[in-house]
C-alpha cells in the first residue's frame, strides 16, 4: 500500500479518538444526537459520576434531552461487552 493511505488512516483514527463524530454537537445545547453501533450500550454521567442517561443503541440515532441539564462536562461510556470507551463530552446553554 502507499504510504499516504497509512498517513490518512492515522489520521483519522486520531480524529475519532479525539473529536468523535458520532457524538453531535459538541458542545451540545439542547439536543445531543448519539450514534453507535446497534446494541452497544451508552451511559452518560455527569462530572459528579451520576449516570444522566442510559441507553441502547440502535440503527437510529439516540436523541438525548439536554435542556434541563447543567452545562458543564459529561462522560459518554460505550461498551459492547468485549469493548468500552470513555468520551468526554460538554454542555453548554
Amino acid at each position: 500500500m502507499k504510504p499516504h493511505f497509512y498517513f490518512l488512516a492515522l489520521l483519522l483514527l486520531l480524529l475519532t479518538q479525539t473529536l468523535p463524530a458520532w457524538a453531535q454537537p459538541t458542545p451540545a445545547d439542547a439536543t445531543l444526537t448519539l450514534r453507535q453501533p446497534a446494541d452497544t450500550q451508552l451511559t452518560l454521567y455527569n462530572a459528579q459520576d451520576r449516570a444522566m442517561y442510559r441507553g441502547k443503541a440502535s440503527a437510529q440515532p439516540a436523541q438525548v434531552d439536554t435542556r434541563a441539564w447543567p452545562a458543564g462536562l459529561y462522560y459518554l461510556h460505550t461498551g459492547t461487552g468485549r469493548t468500552s470507551q470513555r468520551h468526554q463530552l460538554q454542555i453548554q446553554h
